[in-house]
């Protein structure tokens, strides 16, 4: 089994990477879509030369066109809108573990405490050496 460990990310580290993605997903989307509204300006300023001059085949043209980007800001809020709830989703789920392996270091100094006093507990021994197996397969350094 500690050979898997070495090989296989940790479950800490495999939380902070979906969070990672998830950030450098939402900064695309964001990117993509501030280029969207900017084309979007540019094609609103083009239909209305475009109607003042009488040229109607390149006015339609340019509604279509704004209808599609319309459609695709549209999509792309709906994709910011659920990227957030990843980040957020991630960011509890990374709190969460933190805190899981707060707990485990300090159940882990509790269980050295009571080795060290040489207390007659047959578990205590046994039952940090558990502890270190969660901390270390959660990606926290042993205390």
């Amino acid at each position: 089994m500690p050979e898997h460990i070495g090989i296989a990310r940790t479950e800490l580290a495999k939380a902070e990477s979906i969070l990672k993605d998830a950030e450098s997903q939402l900064k695309e989307i964001s990117r993509t879509l501030e280029e969207r509204w900017n084309e979007r300006k540019e094609i609103e300023s083009h239909m209305k030369a475009a109607a003042s001059n009488g040229q109607m085949g390149n006015l339609l043209e340019m509604q279509a066109r704004s209808v599609n980007l319309d459609r695709s800001i549209k999509d792309l809020g709906r994709n910011g809108a659920q990227c957030l709830k990843r980040i957020h989703a991630a960011k509890h789920y990374v709190s969460a573990i933190n805190d899981r392996l707060d707990h485990l270091k300090r159940e882990a100094e509790k269980l050295n405490a009571r080795i060290t006093n040489r207390t007659q507990s047959l578990s205590a021994p046994l039952k940090l050496s558990r502890v270190k197996l969660q901390i270390d397969a959660m990606g926290g350094k042993k205390s």
